[in-house]
């Protein structure tokens, strides 16, 4: 008869029921929802055109981003709870039934409704598919894969404009969310068939390593599940308003009063929850809050140069979208590369030496896309844009790694979460900031040459299509071009100071670096004292 260390001998599940379907299942899930972010992006303009409201055009993003930032943190406390697998494959299902009624959408209000259904399946499997990692491999491998990854997820989202824009040409609109039908059913069958998640009572962990038996039969944290849905939804709600009416609005006010009021009771309920949804005790580890902090500064900066240099090309340059999107792909690339190089790096130097080698590639980049101009060459742009994806990409194996190393071995779905949902708020936060900045830049310098530009502020994308362009005066076009590559180099300039605070968040972190014993890599105390040594003197 097998013993329990014979069936699991790592504190992770067993490695030998692990094949490479069962990883390719949780990838192909991770990507779909990591496409869904920006996918729509491209084909936004078709869906205007048939189901019309043109006034409700951007909740088809902040529905999705709602949605799943809401359900992050509550999806990862229930992986850890009841399952790591069993919430992928209901994550996985959620999505398919958004992504299925997305399609089959008559109005633009059914549409809103259907992809605030597919960001909660999106928000559950995200942080469970990392987690899932864990779950696979044996601890040598862990943080390299958990790089890649990281890099396969930021590499998906950015290609969703290019791949919405394919399938809308070719397919219409609803083949964005068709698409995702078959490659998510594959996800579930083969993660089903191929991946047995070992129950912890049968795993082999360190001596004096809670267990979630011991945790079963604590209250779930309800309260504090309300009050953190009630955050979120009000704090983008708040910013959602302010972009589209500005901070005085009364939307935006009343929003921000919930929000506050709502924040305050979270922070008062977990501090008082017996198993908290969020454990603020973790925040008292200045390593731990820093990341935080980091993962949401590099969230907004990476979105900056995907959002804003197809704007300056577009709009200044008067180049093609396919331009713009060949443009970006080697950033694209180069998280992918950045991540998996990450993973690595992670071994051989501090957390802080870590994230030191990935600004000193992502600074210099934001300050060279600051000074763009109409004169830029695409060389200069292309080479800032492929160090700012290196820089972004050698983070986010650190970054998982900080926060995994202060989460217990069965509170893991949970850290990630927690990663996930700082860089998630970062994007989403970051890009309408950013975006605010620049119009309110744009305005100004439009209204300081007169009325005579003034007015094509109010048909902004008339830049953008060739017959209007050609439409307007050489004199308005390239005052107008003008005021825009500064307003986007305004952006940057932000950008710039976001990554400075980044190297200060950094700085501070200290000197501690990846320790295996309280990542779980090694179970007996004694092993786990002698390797902790050995690590410390091959630096």
């Amino acid at each position: 008869m097998n013993t329990a260390a014979e069936k699991s001998p790592t504190p992770f599940a067993n490695t030998r029921s692990v094949s490479g379907g069962a990883v390719a299942s949780v990838l192909i899930g991770l990507i779909l929802a990591a496409l869904d972010q920006t996918v729509v992006v491209t084909a936004l303009p078709s869906m205007i055109g048939q189901l019309g409201r043109l006034d409700l055009a951007t909740w088809v993003f902040s529905a999705y981003m709602i949605a799943e930032l809401s359900t992050m943190l509550i999806a990862g406390k229930l992986a850890d709870r009841f399952g790591r697998k069993r919430l992928f494959l209901v994550g996985v299902a959620i999505f398919l039934i958004g992504s299925a009624l997305c399609g089959m959408a008559s109005s633009m209000e059914a549409l809103i409704a259907c992809r605030f259904l597919q960001g909660i399946g999106g928000g559950a499997l995200t942080p469970t598919a990392f987690t899932l990692i864990f779950e696979m491999f044996p601890p040598q491998r862990q943080h390299f894969l958990q790089g890649l990854l990281s890099g396969v997820f930021a590499l998906a989202a950015m290609v969703g404009p290019l791949l919405g824009a394919f399938l809308t040409v070719h397919w219409g609109w609803h083949s964005v969310f068709f698409v995702n039908l078959p490659f998510g059913v594959v996800s579930m069958v083969v993660l089903s068939l191929t991946f047995h998640e070992v129950p912890w009572h049968l795993r082999v962990l360190p001596p004096g390593v809670e267990t979630p038996q011991h945790r079963h039969d604590l209250p779930f944290d309800i309260w504090g599940m309300v009050w953190l849905v009630g955050s979120v939804v009000s704090l983008l709600l708040c910013v959602e308003i302010a972009v589209s009416y500005g901070l005085a609005h009364l939307g935006a006010t009343a929003s921000g009063i919930v929000f506050v009021v709502c924040m305050a009771f979270f922070l008062r309920t977990e501090g008082r929850a017996t198993d908290p949804l969020v454990d603020l005790g973790y925040f008292r580890d200045w390593s731990f809050s820093a990341a935080q902090v980091c993962n949401f500064l590099f969230g907004a900066v990476m979105m900056a140069p995907i959002v804003f240099v197809p704007l300056f090309v577009q709009g200044v340059q008067a180049a093609s979208p396919e331009v713009a999107g060949r443009l970006l792909a080697p950033m694209m690339i180069s998280v992918a590369a950045g991540s998996a190089i990450g993973g690595r790096l992670v071994e051989k130097f501090s957390f802080r030496g870590n994230l030191l080698i990935s600004c000193a590639f992502l600074l210099p980049s934001q300050i060279v896309l600051a000074m763009i101009s109409p004169t830029s060459g695409t060389t200069a742009i292309q080479f800032a844009l492929i160090a700012a994806g290196i820089g972004v990409g050698l983070s986010f194996p650190v970054l998982f790694l900080v926060t995994l190393q202060h989460t217990p071995l069965h509170a893991r779905a949970s850290g990630n979460s927690l990663v996930m949902f700082f860089r998630t708020l970062g994007s989403g936060l970051g890009v309408a900031l950013l975006g605010l900045a620049q119009i309110a830049h744009l305005r100004h310098h439009v209204a300081a040459g007169g009325d005579n530009i003034w007015r094509y502020l109010h048909d902004f994308h008339a830049v953008f299509q060739p017959e209007l362009r050609a439409a307007l005066s050489a004199a308005a076009l390239g005052d107008f071009t003008t005021a825009l590559s500064a307003s986007v180099g305004y952006v940057f300039l932000w950008s710039s100071g976001l990554s400075l605070l980044i190297v200060i968040c950094t700085w501070a972190m200290g000197s501690k670096r990846l320790d295996p014993v309280r990542l779980g890599y090694v179970s007996p105390p004694i092993h786990a004292a002698a390797d902790s040594v050995e690590l410390q003197s091959t630096h």
